[in-house]
Order: C-alpha cells, then structure tokens, then sequence
C-alpha cells in the first residue's frame, strides 16, 4: 500500500498519504515514549503537562516531508498538492490547539 501511495500522482492519494504519515508516526512516537517511559529511562517531571503532546505532534506533522520529497522526484506534482494542504491544514490546527501555550493573552 505504501508503494501505491507514492506511485500515484493524483490529488486523492496525496491527501491519503498526507493523513496517513502523520497519524501513523504519532501513535508510533507516543509508543515510543510510553516504552520508554515504562522502562524508567525517561519521566514527565518537569515538563509542561502538553509538552509530550504538542512536540509528538508537531513532529508527525513534519514526517509528510518524507512523502512529499518522494513525489518531488518522480515529480508527482497532484500528490504533492494534496500533502501539502493537509500539512497546511494540520499546522493550523496544530497551532490553534496549542497557540494558549506559547502565545500569552
């Protein structure tokens, strides 16, 4: 299935692939720090309480570089358009759900 995501040059399969990196590395980022956490390698003391949410978020958002630099060589340019609305669309999402955070009022 991933060979058919980055083979394709179409609007559809570019926004596919654009929803299904991010997902996909954020439940494997934040099993990853449960992991390792169990372990007691690391701990969330001392962290703001959405610290672990907001960067494992803002980092499977930037996985879509991946696919996007895919169809960039074959020059898949409908399926670079549509990664790039959803990582648009994602990035402000992102920040009007953290913007409380980093922006006082």
């Amino acid at each position: 299935m991933l060979a058919k995501l980055l083979n394709h040059n179409s609007l559809f399969y570019g926004i596919l692939a654009g929803l299904l990196f991010p997902l996909a590395g954020y439940f494997f980022i934040s099993s990853f720090f449960e992991i390792l956490e169990g372990l007691g390698i690391t701990n969330s003391k001392g962290m703001s309480v959405n610290f672990r949410l907001r960067t494992s978020s803002v980092i499977a958002i930037c996985l879509n570089l991946l696919p996007m630099r895919a169809h960039s060589r074959q020059r898949n340019t409908q399926s670079m358009r549509g990664i790039v609305l959803v990582t648009a669309a994602l990035g402000i999402i992102w920040f009007f759900a953290f913007k409380n955070e980093f922006l006082p009022s």
